[in-house]
């Protein structure tokens, strides 16, 4: 209940200080929930506090900086009394610690560290819900700050431009480390590094189009990733089996989640009709019309990545 309190409270706010306090509320039960997995979860969710308090300094020491400036929390209020105040350090600074912390919140790379212990040693049914949700709504955050508060201001361009690189990086490397997995929790955890990385990669371009496919991709992935956690844990529930390799025979065993299984990983792919062709298409187009073919190039590439990995698991089932 604290934990859907939070990510609620994160959407709905519109002061700066009490989307820290929300992000802290949701992190804080999070933990709590995440460390029932025993001692493996236990040490990989110390971690995942360790880190999720760097980033909540980061944060509210940027808010600092801006309210320094401003005098002002409130998103509406600091959007006008910023557009009075000059470029200076203190306002760089603040905009930079402040989506440095969400990126970390979002496990954006190469900030995604604490992510794939977290996932793997979980409870299955808390990891497919903070898989679903947690990460995307730090997402929606960075984005509601720096299209909405910081919307005009060049720090927020420079920000874009770092969350853009660092989201096409994302994109093939989070690919390329669930390819080399062999525990299917592992393989679906970097496998959302990648997908964080299609996300912010949309929100970088800032067309009309690109901001929806990138929204649309917030949305599809919370669906398909939760789905694939769960049945994965599901499948690991009932026959102990936890490795790619052990997925042999498992379309027999248990048809119905494999089914489940198999419409959530065609989505991610992104293969028509699924949900997850339509976000990748508005990626790709605001991608064609901004020209930014090293983007068009990584998501071809990805794509490519996550059908070989994916098969992996079909071919022996």
């Amino acid at each position: 209940l604290l934990l859907v309190t939070g990510l609620l409270g994160i959407v709905a706010t519109g002061d700066l200080f009490n989307l820290y306090v929300f992000l802290e509320i949701s992190a804080i039960a999070a933990y709590a929930l995440l460390s029932t997995g025993g001692e493996r979860a236990t040490v990989a969710t110390f971690r995942y506090l360790l880190i999720g308090t760097v980033a909540a300094s980061c944060y509210l020491l940027g808010v600092g900086f801006l309210y320094a400036l401003t005098g002002t929390l409130n998103m509406a209020d600091l959007t006008a009394r910023l557009a009075d105040v000059g470029e200076s350090p203190a306002k760089a600074a603040g905009v930079s610690l402040i989506v440095i912390g969400l990126a970390i919140k979002a496990a954006l790379f190469p900030f995604h560290g604490w992510q794939p212990d977290v996932y793997t040693y979980a409870p299955p049914p808390v990891t497919g819900f903070v898989a679903a949700v947690m990460t995307k709504v730090s997402a929606y955050a960075i984005f509601r700050v720096l299209y909405f508060t910081l919307g005009g201001e060049p720090a927020a361009g420079s920000a874009l431009v770092f969350l853009g690189w660092a989201g096409v990086i994302a994109i093939v490397a989070g690919s390329w480390l669930a390819l080399s997995q062999t525990d299917i929790r592992r393989m679906l955890a970097y496998s959302s590094v990648s997908q964080m990385g299609y996300i912010f990669f949309g929100f970088s371009l800032g067309s009309p189009i690109a901001l929806v496919g990138a929204l649309f991709h917030v949305l599809n992935h919370a669906v398909v990733k939760g789905c694939l956690f769960l049945v994965a844990g599901g499948v690991g529930w009932r026959t102990g089996v936890s490795s790619v390799a052990g997925f042999v025979g498992m379309g027999r065993r248990l048809p119905l989640s494999m089914l489940a299984f198999a419409v959530a990983a065609v989505s991610l792919v992104g293969l028509p009709p699924t949900a997850g062709f339509f976000s990748k298409w508005y990626l790709l187009l605001g991608a064609f019309e901004a020209e930014a073919w090293i983007g068009v190039g990584a998501v071809v590439v990805s794509t490519g990545l996550s059908a070989v990995y994916f098969f992996r698991i079909f071919e022996r089932a």
